[in-house]
C-alpha cells in the first residue's frame, strides 16, 4: 500500500483515538511488544495501519484448502479479493495466474485496480478498446499524475501495465477504486467500499476481482467488513504469528491454499520472509 497524501500533523498522544475513530470503533489497543507485521516500515501512522490487519489475521491456520475446494468457494463469492504487495514480482506472477485460470474457466469478471485512478477511467478505457497503445496510455496517465503506477520506480509497474494488457486482450472490464493522487489514508477505504459495492450491485451476475494493498482487507482498514459482500480474501504476506503457525500445520501436496482463523486464503507453498 503506496501513500502519498500526508496525513496532519497530530500529537503523539492524540494519534490511537484517532485510529480508533477513522478505524470505525476498533477499541482494542495494539501490543507493539510482540509485532505481527513482518516488515515494519513508513511513519507512526501508516505502521500502526498496517500492523492492525496483520493482528487481525490471527495466530493460527484453520487448516488447507484443495483446488477444488477453492473454486467452490468461488462460485458462491461475489468478491475475489487479491491483496497486493506492490513490490513482490512473484506473488504477482501468481496473480497473473490465477486469472488466467478465471479465464479458462470462464468466469465473467470485472477487474476493480488500486494501479489507477478514477480520473483515468476514460483513457483507460480507450485502451481497453484499442483506440490507443499502452505507451500512449503510460504517458497519458503520466503526464496527469507524475506518480503512476504504471511507471513508477518504487513498485512492480510492468505488472501493473500488464493487468491492462490482460483485461484488454480478454475483454475484460477494469475500473479504478478511488481517485488519485490518494486521499489520506483513513477516508480511502469507505470510498474503495463504497466503489466495489456499486459494482458488484450493477454487474450481479459477475465476479468483482480487486487487486488492493493487502493491508487495507482487515484491521483498521475493514474493507472485506464495510464491503459486506461474499467473498474469498488472498493475502499476501504471512504475519509474524501465522508464521509460526505454518511450522506446526500440516499442508499436503493436495492443498492450494493455507486459510488463517481470520479465513483469509495465502498460496502454499508459502513464500520466505520479508
Amino acid at each position: 500500500m503506496r501513500t502519498n497524501v500526508p496525513m496532519p500533523r497530530v500529537a503523539p498522544s492524540a494519534l490511537p483515538a484517532l485510529l480508533v475513530a477513522c478505524a470505525g470503533g476498533c477499541s482494542a489497543p495494539l501490543d507493539w511488544d510482540r509485532p505481527q507485521d513482518p516488515a515494519p516500515s513508513g511513519p507512526g501512522y501508516l505502521r500502526r495501519y498496517k500492523e492492525s490487519h496483520f493482528r487481525a489475521l490471527g495466530a493460527h491456520f484453520r487448516g488447507g484448502l484443495t483446488g477444488d475446494t477453492f473454486h467452490a468457494r468461488l462460485a458462491d463469492a461475489r468478491v475475489l479479493y487479491l491483496g497486493d504487495h506492490h513490490a513482490d514480482v512473484h506473488l504477482h506472477a501468481r496473480m497473473l495466474d490465477l486469472l488466467a485460470e478465471l479465464d479458462q474457466a470462464g468466469i465473467d469478471y470485472h477487474l476493480g485496480l488500486e494501479c489507477i485512478g478514477v480520473q483515468d477511467e476514460p483513457a483507460v478505457g480507450r485502451f481497453l478498446a484499442g483506440e490507443c497503445d499502452l505507451d500512449a496510455l503510460v504517458a497519458e496517465l503520466r503526464a496527469r499524475w507524475s506518480d503512476t503506477w504504471l511507471a513508477a520506480d518504487d513498485v512492480d509497474s510492468a505488472f501493473y501495465r500488464e493487468l491492462l494488457l490482460h483485461a484488454r486482450r480478454r475483454r475484460r472490464p477494469a475500473f479504478a477504486l478511488e481517485p488519485t493522487p490518494r486521499l489520506p489514508l483513513f477516508e480511502r477505504d469507505q470510498v474503495i467500499a463504497r466503489t466495489v459495492l456499486r459494482r458488484a450491485r450493477q454487474h450481479p451476475h459477475a465476479l468483482v476481482v480487486v487487486v488492493i494493498g493487502e493491508t487495507h482487507l482487515l484491521g483498521f482498514g475493514q474493507l472485506v467488513k464495510r464491503v459486506g459482500l461474499p467473498h474469498v480474501a488472498i493475502g499476501a504476506n504471512l504475519s509474524t504469528a501465522l508464521r509460526a503457525s505454518a511450522a506446526r500445520t500440516t499442508f499436503t501436496a493436495e492443498h492450494r491454499f493455507a486459510e488463517s482463523e481470520s479465513g483469509v486464503l495465502f498460496a502454499l507453498p508459502f513464500e520466505p520472509a520479508p
